[in-house]
C-alpha cells in the first residue's frame, strides 16, 4: 500500500527541515498512540465523569512523551551539527585552500559536507557518529546523494562499522568512486588516506574515459585487486609506523645511556672549560643535569626556592638633627 502527503503544510514542514527523519518521527508517534490505544480511557463511557482524571492524566502523560520525542530530535540535530563542525576544522586544516561546506548552503542537509579543491575532483563526505553499525538504508541514501552532486564520495562512521562494507572499500558508483571508512574517530591521517585513494583513482579513471569515449568502466577483477592492494598497503604503513615509533624510543634510550661520569669527573679537576654533561641542563642555575623529564621537574622545584630572594625586614633609620 503506497502512501501519499497531501497537506501543503506537511509537505511545506518536511521541505524546509529536510534533516528531520519523517520516518522517525511517524515511528515514534505510532509507539505513543500503540500505548494510549492498550489502555483507552475513551473506551469506556464517556458520560461517566469518574473517567475525567484517567482522560486528564493520559493527556498529561501524552504531551510529556510528545516532549520527549521532540527534544530527542532536536538535541539529535544540534549533535550532528557539531559532529559536521568538528569534521569541517579537520578538513580545512588539512587542505588550507580547499572549500569546505554543506552541498546545500540555502537549506543545509546534516551529516554531509562538500569538499572542492583546486585541479582535484570534488569529494561528497558523508559523516556518520553512531555507536551501532550504520545500516545499509544510510549508505544508498549516500549514493543517491552522489548521483546529485555528480561527485566522488566518502562514507565514514566515525564510531561503528557500515553493513556491508569493509573499511576503506573502494567501489566504482556510476563512474564515481566511493571509499567506505569504519570507526574514523575523527582522524585526520585516516581522513586524508581516503582523500589520497580518491585522488590517485580519479586519475586512472580520467585516463581510462580519455581513451574510451563510450564509457568509463573497470573489470571488476581488476578493481578487486585494486581494493584488496590498498587494503594490504594501509595495514603496512600502521605497522611500518608503529615499528619505527617504539624503534626511536629504544635507540634515544640507549644513546641517553651512553656516559663517561667518572671521566667527566677528571675532566673538570684538570681543565678550567666547562665539561658539557648529558642529559636534559636546567635552565635556572644553568649548572645541573638531569637523566629524564622527571628528575629534571624535581631539581627544579628545589632550585626555584634557592633562587627566590628571601624578603628582608629593614629597621628604619633615624636620621640626626645636625644633618637636617
Amino acid at each position: 500500500m503506497a502512501l501519499e502527503i497531501t497537506n501543503n503544510r506537511i509537505l511545506k514542514f518536511y521541505e524546509n527541515n529536510p534533516s528531520i527523519n519523517f520516518e522517525a518521527i511517524n515511528l515514534s508517534f505510532i509507539d505513543l498512540f500503540e500505548k494510549l490505544l492498550l489502555n483507552d480511557p475513551y473506551s469506556q463511557s464517556i458520560s461517566n465523569f469518574s473517567n475525567i482524571p484517567v482522560m486528564q492524566n493520559t493527556q498529561t502523560k501524552f504531551m510529556n512523551e510528545l516532549g520527549d520525542v521532540f527534544n530527542k530530535f532536536r538535541d539529535n540535530n544540534t549533535s550532528e551539527k557539531h559532529n559536521d563542525k568538528q569534521l569541517s576544522t579537520i578538513l580545512t586544516k588539512i587542505y588550507n585552500s580547499a572549500e569546505v561546506h554543506n552541498p546545500n548552503r540555502s537549506n543545509p542537509i546534516n551529516g554531509l559536507i562538500l569538499l572542492k579543491r583546486q585541479r582535484k575532483s570534488n569529494i561528497l563526505i558523508d559523516n556518520k557518529n553512531s555507536e551501532e553499525n550504520i545500516s545499509i538504508d544510510d549508505v544508498q541514501t549516500f549514493l543517491t546523494s552522489i548521483d546529485e552532486q555528480n561527485c566522488n564520495g566518502i562514507f565514514i562512521s566515525q564510531r561503528s562499522g557500515i553493513c556491508g562494507k569493509k573499511n576503506y572499500q573502494i567501489e566504482i558508483h556510476n563512474n564515481n568512486i566511493i571509499v567506505y571508512v569504519h570507526n574514523g574517530e575523527y582522524c585526520p591521517s585516516k581522513i586524508e588516506a581516503a582523500v589520497d585513494i580518491i585522488d590517485q583513482l580519479s586519475s586512472k579513471l580520467q585516463t581510462f574515459k580519455h581513451q574510451n569515449d563510450n564509457d568509463c568502466t573497470i573489470p571488476k577483477d581488476m578493481l578487486d585487486t585494486i581494493n584488496n592492494e590498498y587494503q594490504l598497503f594501509l595495514s603496512q604503513k600502521t605497522a611500518v609506523v608503529d615499528v619505527f615509533k617504539e624503534s626511536q624510543k629504544k635507540v634515544l634510550s640507549q644513546i641517553d645511556e651512553i656516559r663517561f661520569p667518572t671521566l667527566d669527573k677528571y675532566l673538570a679537576t684538570k681543565y678550567s672549560a666547562p665539561i658539557q654533561k648529558p642529559g636534559l641542563k636546567c635552565d635556572l642555575c644553568k649548572s645541573f643535569s638531569a637523566n629524564n623529564l622527571k628528575a629534571l621537574a624535581a631539581h627544579k622545584r628545589g632550585c626555584i626556592r634557592k633562587l627566590t630572594p628571601s624578603v628582608v625586614s629593614i629597621s628604619p633609620i633615624t636620621v640626626p638633627s645636625s644633618i637636617k
